[in-house]
């Protein structure tokens, strides 16, 4: 924007950024990326054509960490920009790019993906192993989520006989913990890498009763 790269949240009418240095509700391995993407922008020295949005995601401790830049157009700029991320943040597990032209004011994203280094992060969730690609979703709150996922099974009340439907189920953090308890579990997901997460996560933590759709 006019007077240098502004980093934050849309502010209430929501067409205007609302520039932040650090966010509060941030775990501080996302604010130190925050600050990094700040400070890598700034020092570019050339336009980024289009870049919309950063989407951040770490994994349970913060020690890996992902970034998606959803962008209405490619370009090799964000090849170089990427590059300099990797050498200055060991913990960056993958940098990749969204490519939607239909510029809109939330983070969507397309169909049409550009990985510019690394290949995922692991997600630790109690003894369970979920790999995350880029662009795959988990809830924001490590600590918040193993209470949410608790209290799911305490309603379900599930006697091991039951078929259980999960839609959205992402990467299958919900769908690997109710399989424990039933008899089935046929997950829906719509977004095709986080569907494949959540096949490849129910092998590697041998769950055979996970169908994911």
């Amino acid at each position: 924007q006019e007077g240098g790269a502004k980093l934050g949240f849309f502010d209430r009418d929501g067409h205007r950024v609302a520039d932040i240095a650090s966010c509060l509700l941030l775990a501080p391995a996302l604010n130190t990326l925050l600050s990094l993407c700040r400070a890598r922008l700034q020092s570019f020295g050339q336009p980024l054509p289009g870049l919309r949005h950063i989407v951040l995601q770490q994994n349970e401790d913060g020690g890996a960490l992902g970034m998606v830049w959803i962008v209405e157009k490619d370009d090799a700029a964000y090849d170089r920009l990427a590059a300099s991320f990797f050498r200055a943040c060991p913990q960056l597990g993958y940098l990749a790019l969204n490519i939607n032209p239909k510029a809109t004011l939330d983070a969507v994203y397309s169909e049409h993906w550009r990985l510019l280094g690394g290949q995922g992060i692991v997600y630790w969730l109690g003894d369970l192993r979920f790999d995350l690609s880029p662009g795959s979703f988990v809830q924001v709150n490590h600590y918040q989520m193993q209470a949410l996922y608790a209290q799911v099974l305490d309603y379900a009340a599930l006697q091991g006989t039951e078929t259980v439907v999960d839609l959205y189920a992402g990467v299958g953090t919900i769908s690997l913990h109710l399989a424990r308890a039933a008899a089935q579990v046929l997950a829906v997901e719509e977004v095709a890498p986080a569907a494949l997460d959540g096949r490849r996560n129910a092998a590697r933590n041998g769950i055979c009763n996970v169908e994911v759709f």
